[in-house]
């Protein structure tokens, strides 16, 4: 950050007046100047730490920018693995239903097969080899 700041406190600690009859009382301006030089240290210092601020919050945002960066393609690649892996899910399940390629598939043929599915796995499970079954009534 650029400052526009002309005077430094030395500046304004070493400036020395002309002294003059009629002018101004000389302990008076010292006192003024003395107020004026502590004020600027406390803008100083405050607008120092304020740029100290301001590089770490922009670190920060870098960092979670990249993060955020980092979690959507992640995301992405997700979602996309998901879509490949229903395909393949929907393939076989077809093959395994006997549904040839090129044929209609829409949601409430998925629902079938999956209830073919589900009877298939309960008669495994109570025994029967399920195809068997199948080989018999063809």
């Amino acid at each position: 950050m650029e400052k526009n700041v002309k005077l430094t406190i030395n500046d304004i600690y070493n400036r020395r007046f002309e002294k003059d009859v009629k002018g101004y009382n000389p302990d008076e301006v010292d006192a003024f100047l003395d107020e004026i030089i502590k004020d600027y240290d406390a803008y100083e210092k405050a607008l120092a730490s304020l740029e100290d601020e301001v590089d770490k919050l922009n670190k920060e945002l870098s960092s979670k920018t990249n993060d955020v960066s980092t979690l959507a393609k992640r995301a992405m690649d997700a979602e996309s693995k998901a879509k490949e892996l229903e395909i393949q899910n929907a393939s076989l399940n077809n093959k395994f239903a006997g549904i040839k390629p090129g044929e209609t598939i829409t949601a409430e043929n998925l629902e079938y097969i999956q209830k073919i599915h589900d009877y298939e796995t309960f008669l495994y499970q109570q025994g029967y080899d399920v195809t068997k079954i199948r080989k018999n009534n063809k």
